[in-house]
């Protein structure tokens, strides 16, 4: 199977759902990279990073058509278009693209991700005060004929909804947006496309693929391999997220485990400072790990700031978030030269798309769900190969979240995992 996300967080808590059930999995950091094809054929899933998350419209359509196209060419295999759990970025245009390179008329989309709070319901998707009507997101970006299906018709059952769809084609209507609220509405739609034999694309979040996973398990199981033994070093922290979910995770873990959160100026970042604020972080890094500390924890100074939920920002807030993101890469890769890291702990997708880049990173071998939406790799890279990696998205998880990722790193520094029998 081939996964097509937007950014790197989203293709790795997709892939790592069919991780969980006994299948290799293996990201693709860099959708343009040099790598043969047989480089990933002994994987299962392979799912690629198309990083459109900032193109425009037009740019991200051209870019996930091209990535299709080849795919489809190659002969690879099965397609889930994978889209933001918030509906960020282009999603609509990426679904047109997937369904032109694949000369497909039929898809269904389900954003919903129950496990981490996404629902939707009548059409709208609710995150904290935030709402989000996806039918007319679609609907208003796509050059296809779209039909929002609510709770009532989808609770029929799947062959009944198997039906409804059958009418409305008959109608013109090629997308179909469905309501969620429960892992069982989702599972509901995996039967329902299971029924339907034409060629269809499966579009949604980390919800929809791991019922997908669950019921592909069924058909292949295998045995998890166990994480290899690894020299002890430090846990790195690295916070490029600014929202209320992520402040509260990294100030909590911070009081837990009594280190001293390491904060880079954004300010001085953006005005061409960047590499005063990496030495002023660097020289703080070495003071803690001097004092012994295995964990360490650096943050946009902004993370505390009020924050609101925006759907897409100017070019000039991107250019400088990526400015700042990518002084956070380069900092980790001086810290990983510097000392041994033995676990990077990313939260954001640019962040952890910078970080990856900067090691050379090509790939990250999915070992395990720490818990939903956030998973745990090695990467393939060889100026950090084996390094574990965890990579999260800034609204996943509870309060306690970084703590408990914190605890799962440290506890398998020095044995064999107990995860993964299928």
């Amino acid at each position: 199977m081939i996964i097509i996300a937007d950014d790197l967080t989203g293709a790795n808590d997709t892939a790592v759902q069919y991780k969980k059930f006994g299948f290799s999995a293996i990201l693709k950091v860099l959708h343009d990279d040099n790598k043969e094809n047989n480089f990933y054929k002994d994987y299962d899933i392979i799912s690629i990073n198309a990083d459109t998350r900032p193109l425009s419209t037009q740019q991200a359509y051209e870019r996930v058509y091209r990535i299709t196209k080849k795919v489809c060419d190659s002969g690879n295999g099965y397609i889930y278009k994978k889209i933001d759990s918030v509906l960020r970025g282009n999603p609509d245009s990426e679904l047109d693209a997937v369904m032109d390179a694949m000369d497909c008329h039929l898809a269904l989309v389900a954003p919903s991700f129950p496990e981490n709070g996404r629902h939707v319901v009548n059409g709208v998707l609710a995150v904290g005060k935030t709402k989000i009507n996806v039918v007319d997101v679609f609907r208003k970006g796509m050059k296809r004929k779209v039909q929002g299906v609510y709770l009532q018709t989808i609770r029929n059952g799947a062959k009944s909804l198997k039906e409804y769809i059958a009418l409305k084609q008959r109608e013109g209507i090629e997308v179909f947006v469905l309501d969620a609220d429960t892992d069982g509405d989702l599972k509901i739609v995996k039967d329902t496309s299971k029924l339907i034999h034409e060629k269809k694309v499966l579009c949604g979040s980390a919800g929809l693929a791991k019922q997908l996973s669950m019921d592909l398990a069924e058909e292949k199981k295998r045995r998890y391999k166990n994480l290899k033994e690894k020299e002890k070093g430090i846990t790195l922290v690295v916070v490029g997220s600014r929202t209320p979910e992520t402040a509260l995770q990294v100030k909590r873990a911070s009081e837990i485990w009594q280190v001293p959160i390491i904060k880079a100026d954004t300010k001085k970042i953006i005005k061409g400072e960047e590499q005063t604020v990496i030495k002023q972080c660097i020289k703080q890094i070495e003071n803690e790990i001097e004092k012994g500390q295995n964990l360490v924890m650096v943050a946009v100074d902004s993370l505390f700031d009020d924050y609101s939920l925006v759907l897409k920002n100017s070019n000039e807030e991107y250019a400088q978030a990526l400015c700042i993101v990518e002084t956070l890469a380069n900092l980790t890769k001086i810290v990983c030269d510097k000392t041994c890291v033995h676990a990077i702990v990313s939260t954001g997708g640019d962040t952890s798309l910078q970080i990856c880049r900067i090691l050379d990173t090509y790939g990250i071998e999915l070992l395990d769900e720490i818990m939903p939406g956030i998973p745990v790799g090695k990467m393939v890279s060889e100026q950090v190969d084996d390094t574990l990696i965890v990579t999260k998205s800034g609204g996943f998880g509870e309060g306690d979240a970084l703590i408990e990722i914190i605890e799962y790193l440290q506890n398998i520094n020095y044995k064999e995992s107990k995860l993964g029998v299928v």
